[in-house]
């Protein structure tokens, strides 16, 4: 991880070393599930318990561990070769046909959840070992061609883990129409099982020590991920490199244990749980080495000053590096939002003829002119309110703090932006996504107690983002599930940012002492992260009556805010329109329309009569404005 600090600064570089450390307790965690699991099936009707194959091989990795990278070379290059042809007698043994590995003739519709889930698992799984590679890539020798390394290094991960993830995912869809393994892998969530019966079912003891390899197999991953912690850690916080290097294994080994024992009985969710994690964080650290290593680098390895490597005054901030990694996904939005109106557009452009029928459903049902749905016209119209507010923000106030912010010369400008941005939310995204659901029959209709569903189409199909997927899914085969999935989480994650931004303007305003700021910022901090958590695992339902509860909480204070302050705003858009015809950019004058404290614009405006171009007079007050992060009231000034 000291290769970090050329991309992301001498105090930009621990963040990744300490993702990269907890990536390596995750592994561990992960590994030691598995092979204790696996040293449970292969012991004589279950005996020996999981827990202890657990201790067995964390405590088996912690003792190779100590040896160092030399004695971890020589075990890798040796172990490897038994291992394979564990696996491929375990495919051997497992045959094909429908008591053996086979293809299903008909596969379940794959969901958003399962595609990402999937690609997570497989990016999450290759992707983080860009961040632990060059702890180990610095033992190569230097007069050995670096393109060699490479090429080697990616056969070997090409023609690894792809065999034995494609096994591995051949099992678990055969093992559904195959009775004992499907016995196998219901009464235990860990692959072992389903290895001991498949090996030991004809090979008998042979069997069970080829289980045994497979097991251990994972504790040769859990010695290398121990190794590489003690790196991190050391590089993160530098003062630590005083310890001995054998104590950070150990401390990492009392980690893993308790959380690899706890965890066994949820091992997939777990498994799903951190690939995506670590699949995330690990795509945004590759990226910025690969834009410094190509863009700024321009591909020269010579520019990698192994002498500087610890002096933080010649290496890079590290400023950009963290800033891209925070602002990356949220720049992909605006695209995305192009994307998902572009595919909308298609699947209602392909369902032409159902367009007619579906305007005239949306008009009776909503109007109560339908039988079917007249009884329920006042909960629609309730749930229709209630998720019109909550996509577009118009006159609730959530969305004042980011409008305020923009860097504008007149306030209308960014009002009128404001104003545009919900026909896109409503008329465009909201509305693509209903005509995506209804001109492809892709949804259900809900009665107002709990009796059975009015309108049926997709049994079993709780309402929500499964709707819209199922509905591309119709008129794009294998393409619904994926690319809602990456939609999905893409606007999430911008609307977690804007929260987190209208949380912590709002208690800077509230609060004006820096100190108590910053306490009350990370306090709110803190606690959006735990609603994060908390909101994961609950119900739909109660997150969104939680969510309708706060909108309906603060709309109405808004409201009164905006009846109040309207005649401002309408003195603001006729000086706006005034300035317009006059063939003017415009520049706010406060004074001018008996605006009264609005300092900054008092600024801005005396910037613009000094220097006459609106661009430079932003730039001035931009650079010279006080900080605003802690409001303080101007006092009204007479006449």
């Amino acid at each position: 991880m000291v290769h970090a600090r050329y991309s992301f600064g001498y105090f930009g570089a621990p963040v990744p070393a300490l993702l990269t450390a907890l990536t390596g307790l995750g592994y561990g965690i992960l590994n030691a599930i598995v092979a204790g699991e696996t040293l449970q099936a292969v012991s004589p009707h279950g005996s020996m318990s999981a827990t202890v194959g657990i201790v067995i091989v964390t405590v088996m990795a912690l003792a190779v561990s100590f040896c160092g990278i030399r004695v971890l070379n020589v075990l890798d290059m040796v172990f490897w070769l038994p291992v394979l042809i564990s696996f491929a007698i375990l495919a051997g043994e497992a045959k094909t046909g429908p008591e053996g590995l086979h293809v299903l003739p008909q596969e379940p519709r794959p969901t958003a959840r399962n595609v990402l889930g999937l690609g997570s698992l497989l990016s999450g799984f290759y992707v983080s070992y860009a961040s632990m590679s060059s702890d180990i890539s610095m033992y190569y020798h230097r007069d050995r061609s670096s393109w060699l390394l490479f090429v080697i290094s990616w056969i070997a991960l090409l023609f690894s883990a792809p065999p034995i993830l494609m096994l591995g995912a051949a099992f678990a869809t055969s093992s559904q129409r195959v009775p004992a393994w499907n016995d196998a892998v219901s009464n235990n969530p860990s692959p072992g099982p389903l290895i001991n019966l498949v090996l030991s079912t004809h090979l008998g003891n042979f069997g069970k020590f080829l289980t045994v390899l497979i097991a251990l197999s994972a504790a040769s991953n859990m010695m290398t991920s121990f190794y590489s912690i003690g790196l991190c850690f050391q590089t993160a916080l530098p003062p630590l490199r005083i310890l001995p290097r054998f104590l950070f294994p150990i401390a990492a080994t009392a980690i893993v244990l308790p959380l690899a024992i706890v965890g066994q009985t949820s091992f997939y969710s777990t498994l799903s749980n951190f690939l995506s994690v670590i699949g995330y964080w690990s795509a945004l650290y590759v990226g910025v080495v690969i834009a410094d290593f190509v863009i700024i680098r321009r591909c020269r390895m010579s520019s990698y000053d192994v002498s500087i490597w610890n002096d933080w005054r010649q290496l890079p901030p590290g400023i950009a590096a963290m800033t891209s990694c925070v602002l990356s996904l949220g720049l992909v939005v605006p695209f995305m939002a192009g994307a998902y109106i572009l595919v909308g557009l298609l699947v209602v452009g392909l369902m032409w003829q159902q367009v007619p029928a579906m305007f005239g459903l949306i008009f009776s049902s909503a109007l109560g002119l339908d039988s079917v749905y007249g009884g329920i016209l006042g909960a629609a119209v309730a749930w229709g309110v209630r998720r019109a507010v909550y996509s577009t923000e118009i006159g609730t106030g959530s969305g004042a703090q980011a409008s305020a912010a923009a860097h504008v010369s007149h306030p209308v400008k960014q009002g009128l932006a404001q104003a545009f941005s919900a026909y896109v939310d409503t008329l465009f995204v909201c509305t693509m996504t209903g005509l995506v659901i209804l001109s492809t029959n892709s949804f259900n209709v809900l009665g107002t107690g709990e009796g059975p569903p009015i309108v049926e189409h997709l049994p079993g199909v709780e309402e929500g983002p499964a709707w819209v997927q199922i509905g591309i899914d119709v008129v794009l085969p294998s393409f619904g599930p994926s690319f809602v999935a990456v939609a999905v989480f893409l606007f999430a994650f911008t609307t977690l940012l804007s929260f987190a931004f209208y949380a912590e303007t709002n208690l800077a305003y509230l609060i004006p002492n820096k100190k108590a700021q910053r306490i009350c910022i990370a306090a709110a901090r803190l606690l959006l992260a735990a609603s994060m958590v908390i909101g994961s695992v609950q119900t739909s339902a109660f997150v969104w009556s939680l969510a309708d509860f706060g909108v309906g909480l603060y709309t109405w204070v808004n409201i009164l805010a905006l009846v109040l302050l309207s005649p401002v705003a309408i003195r603001l858009l006729k000086d706006y329109d005034r300035q317009r015809r006059a063939g003017q950019d415009p520049v706010l004058d406060p004074a001018a329309i008996g605006v009264r404290n609005a300092h900054l614009w008092e600024q801005i405006h005396a910037a613009y009569e000094r220097t006459g171009d609106v661009d430079e007079a932003m730039d001035h007050v931009a650079d010279t404005a006080p900080d605003t992060r802690a409001i303080t009231v101007v006092p009204r000034r007479e006449g």
